[in-house]
């Protein structure tokens, strides 16, 4: 095999490969989309909110604003935007320079070692495009003198993320303002108590309710009365039926 076949062959499984990746990112954030497949209304929009997405991603590759949308929180963060105001750019209000400088906080962090400059500018030209250069150029200072962090449930607070609409869109970095952390743990074991109720269900097992239903002594509790134990009570039990039954000698 010649190099140039070699390299030829090198390009083609390393563009295949890139691509595969792109597609399984695309994947990802469809999935994170959860909707009712039969309300074709709800389904047309999500399709244009993953277009969206795809638009605003597709410009970006090799660039520092790439690097950091590999983030998490950072991808919740623009899917919650997109799905607040409709598409990937931010309306040019106080809502949008709220949604700026939480966007440019968590890109100074994440930027740190590939350019956080870079990627605010960047996003910043993406999602805002009405903000002039030396606006753009203000946003980085404040941040770079200031840059804020936020918990989960804060950030739910500041954006207004309500549970229902967290659930719908697969968010999990960030809270929701109607719902806090405990109040979110709590829910997430009591769902996971009733998954294995109904695991246990399909696989025959009977519910503790109608076990009970159906052994009265369980109920009742009979070697209480009587001032032992249960262990004591079943054994004497079995013992007063040793000899009870019809005589079978000749």
């Amino acid at each position: 095999m010649t190099v140039q076949r070699a390299r030829e062959k090198s390009c083609s499984f390393f563009s295949t490969l890139r691509n595969s990746q792109k597609k399984e990112r695309m994947k990802t954030q469809a999935r994170l989309v959860k909707v009712d497949r039969t309300d074709t209304r709800a389904v047309a929009q999500t399709r244009a909110l993953i277009r969206l997405l795809y638009n605003a991603h597709g410009n970006s590759r090799k660039t520092p604003l790439y690097q950091t949308r590999k983030n998490i929180r950072f991808a919740d963060l623009e899917l919650l935007y997109a799905h607040q105001f409709r598409g990937t750019e931010l309306p040019e209000d106080s809502a949008g320079w709220d949604c700026i400088l939480i966007a440019a906080c968590h890109l100074w962090y994440l930027g740190k070692k590939c350019g956080a400059d870079a990627a605010i500018r960047e996003w910043i030209e993406q999602w805002a495009p009405w903000l002039s250069p030396y606006d753009i150029e203000t946003v980085i200072m404040e941040v770079t003198a200031n840059p804020r962090k936020w918990t989960a449930d804060e950030l739910g607070q500041e954006m207004r993320l309500a549970f229902e609409t967290r659930q719908a869109l697969g968010i999990t970095t960030i809270g929701a303002f109607d719902l806090d952390k405990a109040g979110r743990e709590l829910r997430r074991k009591r769902c996971k108590k009733q998954a294995e109720a109904e695991r246990r269900r399909k696989r025959g097992a009977q519910p503790r309710a109608e076990y009970l239903a159906t052994h009265s002594e369980s109920r009742t509790k009979p070697w209480l009365a009587l001032g032992v134990s249960r262990r004591t009570y079943q054994r004497r039990k079995a013992n007063a039926k040793v000899g009870t039954g019809p005589c079978t000698a000749k």
